[in-house]
């Protein structure tokens, strides 16, 4: 049953994530050629299109079940271990659905400290039920997790290669909730902006409503220069999944470990694809979609590797 439940839950914050970028994106203009005017279109037109229309009664629908599941779950789920990690991360995904549910209140906000947070939430919320998936799995079995030594190596890296996602992920945000997507058409460079002309950072404040004149030079500036840093932390990334993936494997890594990680790599190695992709093809919405799913299954596939690779003493299922 509590496979099931995690399996659920794992799927509902999928259906979440995605719904939600489905709004965030559609509102951000994406597709159209003559940014920044476009954005400014997309944000009057609200929720008149179809699709964004069905993805808030979608995202509204699994996010009210996945508030209910997750109670049951933690509920069905305490009484069955005394794990401590376990029972935080139970703890963790009810307090981040409550979370989520008030934001959801101020949602959609003019500031992007909220697109933050809902998109950030969503995805810690899909690490937290892969990990309780992994610990699950782990739990029924009394394996060392590492065949060589404790491990120690391997699990920090998963930690460095977590927080990168994050931040990539949290860079990717600002750049919808600015309006920015569309502000770079090339590669590996966005042009001349971010080299010549001063930064506006008032394009870059979480806390601070985006300035209108998104076509001025500062605040082109300042969104290429955002567009950067997200391709830098794409590279970031793929250096810290290579590097646990090749601590894994040193330390004689289970096979779930090692599957975990074969299935970072190959993620890790489609999220620039579909970057160049939404780039050359002028960041059309299913590709931007896609790139958002890859990224969730990011998180799922290296949090899973890690409850996976618990250590026994603290983490055990009980």
């Amino acid at each position: 049953m509590s496979r099931v439940l995690v399996a659920g839950a794992l799927l509902l914050m999928l259906a979440i994530t995605t719904s939600s970028a489905t709004i965030r994106l559609s509102l951000a203009g994406l597709g159209c050629t003559d940014w920044p005017a476009c954005f400014e279109a997309a944000r009057a037109a609200g929720g008149a299109a179809v699709d964004v229309d069905v993805a808030r009664g979608v995202h509204r629908i699994a996010a009210s079940l996945a508030g209910v599941w997750v109670l049951a779950m933690a509920v069905l789920m305490w009484s069955d271990t005394k794990a401590r990690g376990v029972r935080a991360a139970l703890v963790g995904l009810v307090a981040l659905a409550a979370g989520l549910a008030v934001l959801g209140v101020a949602t959609p906000s003019p500031w992007p400290a909220v697109t933050l947070g809902n998109l950030l939430g969503g995805f810690a919320m899909v690490g937290l039920a892969a990990w309780l998936g992994g610990a699950l799995a782990a739990g029924r079995t009394r394996a060392a997790p590492f065949a060589i030594g404790d491990g120690r190596g391997a699990r920090q890296l998963l930690g460095v290669a977590l927080a990168a996602v994050f931040v990539q992920a949290a860079l990717g945000a600002l750049l919808g909730a600015h309006g920015g997507a569309s502000a770079c058409a090339s590669l590996p460079g966005c042009g001349e902006a971010a080299a010549t002309a001063p930064l506006d950072w008032r394009a870059l404040r979480p806390f601070e409503t985006p300035p209108a004149e998104r076509g001025a030079p500062g605040v082109r500036a300042a969104l290429e220069a955002l567009h950067l840093a997200h391709r830098a932390a794409a590279v970031a990334v793929l250096a810290a999944v290579a590097a646990f993936a090749i601590a894994a494997v040193r330390a004689g890594a289970s096979p779930a470990v090692r599957r975990g990680a074969l299935a970072a790599i190959v993620l890790v190695i489609a999220l620039p694809a579909l970057g160049a992709a939404m780039v050359a093809g002028g960041y059309p919405l299913r590709v931007a979609l896609a790139h958002n799913l890859a990224s969730a299954c990011l998180v799922a596939v290296l949090a899973r590797a890690g409850g996976c690779s618990s250590d026994r003493r603290r983490f055990a299922i009980l």
